[in-house]
């Protein structure tokens, strides 16, 4: 089978050829063999795309001559037949087909077994790709998650390949006359990139392991008690990691670049987690990185989902990117997880936050509560309590009005912001007769972490009014991992100016990285982070700071 980077959903036409003597059956024939017959083709392919070979070489597009597919069928509770209707109760209908073989040839599946079979005669059926003759109960010995060996009802089905999970194409649909039949893909496929920090040159794979181990995957023929009154339902089997059992692990090959970055592409089953990403750094040294849930939400079949590992300062972190459709899913329909996108909804998160003026609802049902769930969570289970919010990708400020020098007036006790390494840039803040400048007006408790802000401009030409690119003060809180490169701040008649802030009497800074250039009058005292704050009275904390900002009083 070939492949292509790109890839649609598999649609063909279901022909089942009869040799009963009903007229209407021998009407849906295609031809007098008298042999099962699927037609199949790939949608949203054309003849120069047939012909590009994939070098991700893990999924397909496109049917061979010689490739193979599983069928299955079970028959229709309203089927006409000679023996009793009860046969259908039985656990194992002697007439249910079972991982038929079909083989791909002149443009159709082709079955060498199943012959003479009415259209009446089928019901719900399964198809998957590739094919693979392995015994319905599987290898020896195997069992599913709970433990027990598979019923007469169940039938294995190999999900493994090289190691690695393969990119299975699965179909299923009653079947009346010649309709529709589409395969699509039944598990996510997930895209590494390495990003600052890391190097392909020295990583020819990555090895990604999971939180639980992978024994296999099985179908169930299982009786409804209504309409389709039938199902196949499909399940991977598999057990949490333990101390007796090691999580499934899988290595990721390097593929070259087709015109963008090199990836490492893996095919996982949907819903499981990823516990750890080994991977060398540019020094050589292996790192695990481990995907936060933000970054990587719960994994859905048909979709693809980038991730760029990336060093910020000494800790490896994981940086995420809009999930993307693998294909065109027409029933899986993923909703974006809540977070701020945009331009626009950063100024409306702006407008809806400070409208609160530090105190956030914590009523579920009022209507300020519902609004700022689009962009954040309020959790008080568990740390940190209160509101999270959440930046979910690289935002252009040069859009974003300044009210009175700030975007956000506090960032108060039970508040997190989050920005997930992503970068606000281009912020031009100006300090008002009667305020101050920062990203945020004042820090007074909260979280602020994974930040990165880039080419921000402050002027401040009033005396005793503070400012800074993150905070014009600084009285409590936390501000973690987080990034400040290509500021200029023009402060020389002004207050107390930095790049972090202008004044901090309080507060925990911890894992930042400051860049830039201050003109401003020197008040801190401390020649250690000149530059980076302006002036420092009574506690707080700094350390694993990185100062590179050029100080000129």
């Amino acid at each position: 089978m070939k492949t292509i980077y790109r890839i649609f959903g598999a649609i063909g036409l279901l022909s089942l050829l009869s040799a009963c003597n009903g007229e209407s059956d021998w009407e849906n024939a295609l031809h007098t063999d008298n042999y099962l017959q699927i037609e199949g083709e790939v949608v949203g392919n054309d003849m120069a795309t047939k012909a590009t070979m994939d070098p991700l070489g893990i999924s397909y597009s496109v049917f061979e001559t010689g490739d193979d597919i599983g069928f299955f069928s079970y028959h229709s509770p309203d089927c006409e037949r000679e023996d009793d209707q009860r046969e259908h109760d039985k656990t194992d209908d002697t007439d249910y087909f079972k991982n038929e073989r079909l083989v791909y040839s002149n443009d159709k599946f082709i079955s060498d077994e199943i012959k003479n079979i009415p259209l009446s005669r089928l019901g719900l059926t399964f198809a998957y790709f590739p094919y693979a003759d392995i015994a319905q109960s599987g290898p020896d010995g195997y069992t599913k998650a709970d433990g027990n060996p598979l019923a007469e009802n169940e039938h294995y089905i190999h999900i493994f390949k090289d190691g690695n999970i393969v990119d299975l194409l699965t179909a299923s649909k009653i079947q009346y006359a010649d309709v529709n039949y589409k395969f699509h893909h039944k598990f996510a496929m997930l895209l590494l990139y390495l990003g600052e920090g890391f190097s392909t040159e020295n990583n020819t794979q990555l090895t990604v392991h999971l939180t639980e181990k992978i024994l296999g995957a099985h179908i169930t023929r299982k009786r409804k008690g209504a309409f389709p009154y039938e199902d196949f339902e499909f399940t991977v089997d598999k057990v949490s990691k333990s101390n007796s059992v090691e999580g499934s692990s899988f290595v990721v090959y390097r593929k070259e670049p087709t015109g963008e970055r090199v990836v490492y592409p893996l095919i996982l089953p949907e819903g499981v987690e990823i516990d750890y990403i080994e991977v060398k750094d540019i020094t050589g040294v292996q790192q695990k990185v481990k995907p936060t849930k933000e970054a990587l939400p719960e994994l859905k079949g048909e979709w693809k989902y980038p991730l760029t590992i990336q060093m910020e300062g000494i800790t490896p972190t994981v940086y995420p990117h809009e999930i993307i459709p693998w294909g065109k899913p027409t029933e899986i329909k993923v909703d974006k997880t809540f977070g701020i996108y945009t331009d626009v909804k950063f100024q409306e998160w702006l407008d809806l936050y400070n409208k609160c003026n530090g105190n956030l609802p914590t009523d579920a049902g009022s209507d300020e509560f519902k609004a700022l769930t689009e962009f954040g969570e309020y959790n008080d289970s568990e740390e940190p309590r209160g509101w999270r919010f959440y930046l979910r990708d690289n935002i252009d400020c040069s859009r974003i009005t300044a009210t009175n020098g700030v975007l956000i007036n506090t960032l108060t006790d039970r508040v997190m912001l989050d920005g997930g390494n992503n970068i606000l840039s281009n912020l031009k803040l100006e300090v008002p007769s009667d305020g101050k400048a920062g990203l945020i007006g004042k820090i007074e408790g909260g979280d602020l972490r994974n930040l990165r802000l880039e080419f921000v401009t402050v002027t401040n030409a009033h005396s005793g009014s503070p400012a800074g690119c993150i905070a014009a003060e600084i009285s409590g809180g936390q501000i973690l991992n987080c990034t400040v490169k290509n500021a200029f701040m023009s402060c020389k008649k002004g207050g107390p100016s930095g790049v972090l802030a202008g004044k901090m009497t309080g507060g925990i800074v911890d894992n930042c990285k400051f860049h830039g250039t201050v003109l401003a009058p020197s008040s801190t005292g401390d020649q250690t982070y000149k530059g980076i704050v302006g002036e420092i009275t009574g506690g707080g904390s700094l350390s694993n700071i990185t100062n590179r900002v050029i100080f000129d009083e």
